[in-house]
């Protein structure tokens, strides 16, 4: 890398940053439509800074990345809104007074999102500048023995069946598993990165591997485990409850480019994130689906409806489900703009989800609703919505910990991402890395529109599972 151009680079998103920072300061109220488009401006030109660092750091090749897909979600969520509102996207203006929620703070909302973007790369670049300065230490690694993992894998799988509400798989279950049905899917989640990542690691230690193509990828797992990750997210998705199979399917899809490390091109990639937005609207469209009925049916109606839905009015239809998120940054943001704050009881809750069921005691203990930790069930309940609406990365940080150290976790964020990436990707590290880089690989897409803070708590969990049953196993052994 170019010392020189790289600090200039830098140096120059720094300028871009604190320019961005003034103009957030002295905007107004008014929805100024000239200072929303010279953001989304400032927006395209971090991409470019982004895809730049890409480059430099030899990530461009893989486009199946966390770095790629968490700043595409991040775009989408809080920029193609923003973008659909300038172009006068939709015929139908009921939209625009739904999804914002508060005209009077959407161009800071705008503006600050973006500079939690630039602080995102600007970590991503610091990162990189770090690691080409260090020196390449030689770690011993050892292999981790797979067998512990999988068993554990398997009697989650088994413990879901039997506390699954029968009728979940059957589509007659609307809301989100609750109680200890929640809890033993979150474990079974938790696991798949875990299981994914042993073996990885311990294909990545050989002396000599090649690259491998479909059929040898999925030969180095165990053919019990791949059945279940496609059986689970076949059903899943019948069921209506499209998120773990999602974050199944982009673990598996992740893994085999991961250790392939086949090349693909970045439109054939924009081509594959369309494609899958089209398939997970359809999928919200026909619900949960009778299996009396026709199946095959049932998804060409639901495409029809997203047809004739003001949907594909936006300039990127495929994707407006995941845009329409910003109604709940929106909202964050004017609670946050009024004075309101969590106080950062969303972090400490984050952190105990390490404990099972350490949340549930903390709230009983202290007499605590959902609403006084969660800012999704708390824009819920502000808005008076039947529905969840959810939250965002950046509204949900702003309420919980505020303005200053919201846009500090943005460049260390950017750092992690970044790290995570490149030791996927280009250098391997120790076994740890490599099983939490799968862990946000596979929520990359979610994490945009939930709380990061969870991750502190489920990362800290992972860390422990795994140096437990290592040590365990490799005592057992000798």
């Amino acid at each position: 890398m170019n010392t020189k151009t790289s600090q200039l680079f830098f140096l120059q998103m720094v300028l871009v940053l604190f320019g961005s920072l003034v103009v957030y300061f002295i905007s107004s109220e008014y929805a100024d439509r000239f200072l929303i488009v010279l953001a989304l401006f400032f927006a395209a030109l971090t991409f470019i800074y982004f895809i730049y660092i890409r480059y430099k750091s030899g990530l461009n090749k893989h486009s199946f990345s966390l770095t790629l897909l968490f700043i595409l979600s991040y775009f989408i969520v809080f920029f193609q809104f923003p973008t659909d509102f300038i172009l006068a996207s939709f015929s139908d203006n009921s939209i625009y007074t739904t999804i914002i929620y508060d005209e009077s703070v959407l161009v800071k909302s705008v503006w600050y999102s973006l500079c939690f973007l630039i602080l995102m790369c600007i970590g991503m670049h610091f990162q990189l500048m770090k690691i080409r300065k260090s020196k390449i230490v030689s770690r011993s690694e050892k292999k981790v023995y797979e067998k512990p993992f999988f068993y554990l894998f398997y009697l989650f799988f088994f413990l879901h069946l039997l506390t699954v509400d029968p009728g979940y798989y059957q589509g007659g279950v609307s809301e989100d598993l609750q109680g200890i049905a929640a809890s033993i899917l979150g474990y079974f989640i938790i696991l798949l990165p875990i299981c994914f990542g042993v073996v990885i690691h311990n294909y990545k230690l050989q002396e000599r591997y090649t690259s491998l193509g479909l059929l040898s990828f999925i030969r180095i797992f165990p053919l019990p485990f791949i059945i279940i990750i496609l059986l689970f997210s076949f059903f899943t998705f019948l069921a209506g409850d499209r998120g773990p199979a999602v974050r199944a399917l982009i673990l598996l899809v992740g893994s085999y480019y991961i250790v392939t490390n086949k090349e693909v091109s970045y439109l054939k990639f924009i081509l594959m994130i369309l494609l899958a937005g089209f398939f997970l609207s359809t999928i919200k469209l026909v619900g949960a689906i009778n299996y009396n009925e026709d199946l095959i049916g049932d998804f060409l109606a639901a495409s029809e409806r997203l047809e004739n839905s003001n949907k594909t009015e936006s300039f990127s239809p495929f994707t407006s489900e995941l845009a329409s998120s910003f109604r709940a940054y929106n909202t964050a943001f004017s609670l946050w703009s009024s004075g309101y704050s969590l106080y950062g009881l969303g972090v400490l809750v984050g952190i105990i989800m390490s404990l099972p069921y350490a949340v549930t005691v903390f709230m009983e203990a202290f007499n605590l609703s959902k609403i006084d930790i969660n800012t999704s069930s708390l824009i819920t309940e502000y808005v008076s919505e039947v529905y969840g609406l959810g939250t965002t990365l950046v509204g949900d940080s702003l309420l919980n910990i505020g303005f200053i150290p919201t846009l500090i976790l943005a460049f260390f964020i950017g750092r992690l991402a970044f790290k995570m990436d490149y030791n996927l990707f280009v250098r391997s590290s120790n076994i740890y890395i490599c099983i939490l880089g799968l862990y946000f690989l596979m929520n990359s897409v979610v994490l945009v529109r939930a709380s990061i803070f969870p991750t502190i708590g489920n990362s800290i969990f992972i860390v422990s599972v795994v140096f437990l049953i290592d040590n365990f196993s490799r005592q057992v052994v000798k």
